[in-house]
Order: C-alpha cells, then structure tokens, then sequence
C-alpha cells in the first residue's frame, strides 16, 4: 500500500479558502517529505527524590499528606491544608453545640 504524502501548499489554500482569504497562506514547510525521525538519547536521572511524604491521621481522623524537603526539612504542603482543617473543626464543633441544644429544648 503505498500513501501520498500531503502537499503543504494544497494544505495551505484550503486553510485560506475556510478562512475567506483571498490569497493563500504561505506554508512553513517545505513540499519535500520530512525525514524520519531520529532517535533522541537522553541522561537517565538516578537520583533519589529531593521530598518525603509523610501520612497522619487527625483527631477526627482525616487522612493528612505532608510533603517535606528531606534536605532542609521545610514543610512545602501540606493537603488538606491546615485553614480547612480548621474550618472542618469549627463545623464539627458547630453542629456538636446545636445537636446539644436541640437535645436540652426538646
């Protein structure tokens, strides 16, 4: 089976003529077949990760995902970050103090 390649001038006129211009786009390519691709060597990186995860479990028991810089031990995430868990306690406490008083008038 043998294909054509596409002519980048016939490619071009049809990109013209969608676009209603009157005269068509220069092609970038040439209209010579491209050579194959050549194979492209890159290092391989064997280095250790520069981060550690570590997993915990809140009070409440929330999964917490710290990712730490094992050369420095700065915290650089943390997910779920430490404003929602916040926010989750205040609702948790929240929804605790309206279920007591909803038990004490009813």
């Amino acid at each position: 089976m043998h294909i054509d390649p596409i002519q980048s001038s016939s490619v071009a006129a049809g990109v013209a003529q969608a676009h209603g211009s009157a005269e068509p786009i220069p092609a970038s390519h040439s209209d010579e077949a491209e050579p194959a691709a050549s194979t492209i060597r890159a290092p391989i990186v064997t280095s250790m990760p520069e981060h550690e995860v570590s997993v915990q479990l809140d009070d409440s028991l929330h999964r917490i995902y710290r990712f730490v810089d094992k050369r420095t031990g700065d915290l650089i995430q943390q997910v779920p970050p430490e404003e929602l868990l916040r926010v989750m306690r205040n609702i948790s406490e929240m929804l605790e103090r309206s279920g007591e008083h909803l038990k004490v008038n009813g």
